[in-house]
């Protein structure tokens, strides 16, 4: 029932566009604190190190899903799979 559910589940008409349009800001996001903090970003002595990675991390495999998505014609096999890190994006905005 689960697996029949997450693949033939209605997707909303703006659904994708939406996703996008967040995904965009967030890698613009990432982009401009990698710009503004130079090498100090991925330095692990940073205090912010572990958030960073964590950061980078989401926004890489929020792209390769969009990548993915528009790549393939089905949402199954791996694509699906992907799509479960989708709730790893609510744990960005839990951060102190």
């Amino acid at each position: 029932d689960v697996q029949y559910f997450a693949t033939t589940r209605a997707r909303w008409p703006a659904q994708d566009f939406v996703e996008g349009l967040f995904a965009g800001m967030f890698f613009v996001e990432l982009l401009l604190r990698g710009y503004a903090q130079g090498r100090v970003f991925l330095a692990w002595r940073e205090k912010d190190f572990g958030w960073n990675v964590f950061d980078v991390v989401v926004v890489s495999t929020m792209m390769l899903e969009i990548i993915l998505a528009n790549i393939t014609a089905q949402g199954t096999g791996l694509l699906s799979q992907l799509s479960v890190l989708r709730v790893i994006r609510l744990l960005r905005t839990m951060r102190a």
